[in-house]
């Protein structure tokens, strides 16, 4: 028994067991395409998997608004699931149990047992994933595959690509926990929020990009503990930026993080010179290659009518370089008002199309489990060597990616000349939050003695943890079922 306890005290085993028994409650509980554009993610999936890597301008099929958006041709089969799911149980809150059932099991005799058939095809559109990478979807994309070559029904290989998105995430943030020399129990905190593990257990591109987010963020740390950095590790590290900078376009700027290494880890000037140079390049590179493929796209993204007003993409971006000061303002609107405690609130607090509340009491303990997480974080040993000019090039760094982050917002999805930012949600913001790690971890080593307190929380966030993912898997039974 103690032995075991010893374990579940270790940061690493408690996320692997946590994530994958409620991950996988989360995968099987949560209807189909009832989770935030799941539609969106699996069309394009599907689209990636039959190698077809530019999306198409479709001009007609269910939804389609306005006459022409982003999408492609698919199987009527894959394009009947997706439609066919995707309002049963969204908008049926205050309807009974019975009736939700009713729907369910009408939708599963309907459904669930189609199967690919190639020789019928029909427009379908995706904007909200139509300029994804197959990196974004490489779990979901194998399961489409073996689906398709075992001949199953589309529901089968839609489950496994839940399960294999789940199970890419959990191996990206266990070595994240793994390597990182200190703030392991906030990376914990950060990865179990219940958001960023919903997102992981659906069809969501979210998983891949917070996974590589965390194992990026981890290797800087990592790296600033070696005494000279290896051949092996700037491989890896090349990697993973890569990867990262083709899930989504806005972050290949992490990879600025290691230019925050102090020359004396890579042994000579030449060598750091060269090694960032690469990391940079590349992240840049792949950036602008895969930008350059899919950017037709972006204009037929953004020109849609919401709400009877015009949203138009370069319009909006020449009045942002027009009227610098003017954004500057619409920034402070939105984050420094109490809005934003509204935006956290609904984006972090609520799961599948913003419907699923885990309440104020789940809130408050996700709260509590950051704050304990970073208390626990700065009274570590800086095992990582972390000193100012990173603890402060990383908050730059998070600022930046946020700032990027909402002039894409408000380019693509605010109506010209707001005052506010549309489509902000609390979700967006779990991968930058994973650079809280780098900022706070041994921040007060020194006055540990002081705040020696803070060690007797250690079994107190494990704890508030598996409370939370309870409220979390209770907060979907009751909306769905």
């Amino acid at each position: 028994m103690a032995e075991l306890v010893k374990r579940f005290k270790r940061p690493e085993l408690f996320f692997l067991s946590c994530a994958a028994l409620f991950g996988f409650l989360m995968v099987v509980l949560t209807p189909p395409m009832q989770t935030y554009d799941e539609q969106d993610h699996f069309f394009r999936a599907y689209q990636l998997s039959t190698f077809n890597l530019r999306p198409d301008i479709v001009s007609e099929g269910p939804g389609i608004s306005p006459s022409q958006a982003p999408g492609g041709n698919l199987p009527v089969n894959v394009a009947k699931m997706g439609y066919g799911y995707l309002y049963s149980v969204r908008l049926d809150v205050n309807h009974t149990s019975h009736y939700k059932l009713g729907v369910l099991k009408n939708n599963f005799k309907n459904l669930a047992w189609l199967k690919v058939d190639n020789n019928q095809k029909q427009a379908a559109y995706f904007p909200g994933a139509g300029a994804y990478s197959p990196i974004s979807y490489l779990p979901q994309i194998v399961a489409i595959w073996l689906g398709r070559l075992a001949h199953t029904p589309i529901l089968w290989f839609f489950y496994l690509g839940r399960i294999f998105n789940l199970a890419a995430w959990i191996a990206l943030v266990y070595f994240a926990i793994k390597l990182l020399p200190v703030g392991r129990w906030l990376m914990v905190a950060i990865a179990l929020l219940p958001v960023s593990l919903f997102q992981a257990a659906t069809f969501s591109a979210d998983a891949m990009t917070n996974g590589l987010t965390f194992l990026v963020v981890a290797l800087f740390c990592y790296l600033l503990a070696q005494k000279e950095v290896s051949r092996k590790d700037l491989i890896i590290t090349l990697a993973a930026t890569g990867a990262l900078s083709l899930c989504k376009s806005g972050f290949w700027p992490l990879a600025l993080l290691f230019w925050l290494i102090p020359i004396r880890n890579f042994g000579s000037s030449k060598k750091y010179l060269l090694s960032n140079l690469s990391i940079t390049g590349l992240s840049l590179a792949l950036f602008g290659l895969w930008y350059s493929l899919v950017k037709f796209v972006i204009p037929y993204m953004a020109a849609v009518q919401r709400a009877g007003e015009t949203i138009n993409y370069q319009q909006q971006v020449k009045y942002i370089e027009g009227h610098p000061f003017s954004f500057v303002v619409v920034l402070w609107h939105e984050y420094f008002n109490s809005t934003m405690i509204g935006v956290l609130k609904y984006g972090v607090g609520i799961l599948g199309w913003g419907e699923a509340s885990i309440g104020l009491a789940g809130f408050l303990l996700i709260i509590l489990v950051l704050v304990l997480g970073i208390l626990m974080a700065v009274t570590e040993k800086n095992n990582s060597n972390l000193k100012w000019p990173q603890r402060l090039g990383s908050l730059i760094i998070a600022a930046g990616l946020v700032l990027m982050m909402s002039i894409s917002l408000y380019a693509a999805f605010t109506p010209l000349h707001s005052r506010s930012i549309d489509g902000l949600q609390g979700r967006y913001f779990i991968p930058y939050i994973a650079l809280l790690v780098p900022v706070f971890g041994g921040v007060l080593y020194k006055w540990r003695s002081k705040l020696a307190a803070v060690n007797r929380y250690t079994l107190v966030m494990p704890t508030a943890i598996l409370i939370l993912m309870c409220l979390s898997v209770a907060a979907i039974v009751g909306r769905y079922y």
